[in-house]
């Protein structure tokens, strides 16, 4: 599969001695700066899938809401990626689906893509 061959590359390249971890499913997951993200095979492709951090309850979160809606809007704001909340625990979360076959630079360079947002909407919800 596309991803389990990306995964190894990916762990020489990173270092990562042990292997990236992988669940039952076949998702890899993945932690770097502290942000997880769970990459699993879809369709040719990959999705990629990151907890963002729990969304504090307050009355100021009206606009915190808007400038998550804004950010998605033609994802101006993710990349392209969609960020949601997850549907039972509400916490914030970013996730993207490539459908499509890509080379290994290409998994490379959107995974470092996603992970800076990821990153970006982490301190953006600290700061909220």
């Amino acid at each position: 599969m596309l991803v389990d061959k990306f995964a190894k590359q990916l762990q020489f390249d990173l270092g990562i001695e042990k292997g990236i971890p992988r669940d039952d499913q076949g998702n890899y997951h993945l932690t770097l700066s502290e942000i997880p993200v769970a990459i699993a095979p879809y369709e040719q492709g990959f999705a990629l899938l990151s907890n963002i951090g729990p969304i504090p309850e307050r009355p100021s979160n009206e606009e915190f809401f808007v400038t998550l809606m804004l950010a998605n809007l033609m994802g101006q704001g993710t990349g392209g990626a969609v960020l949601s909340l997850h549907p039972t625990t509400h916490a914030l979360q970013l996730g993207d689906k490539i459908a499509n076959e890509v080379t290994y630079v290409e998994f490379k360079d959107h995974l470092e893509t996603f992970f800076n947002y990821a990153h970006y909407w982490r301190k953006k919800l600290q700061e909220s």
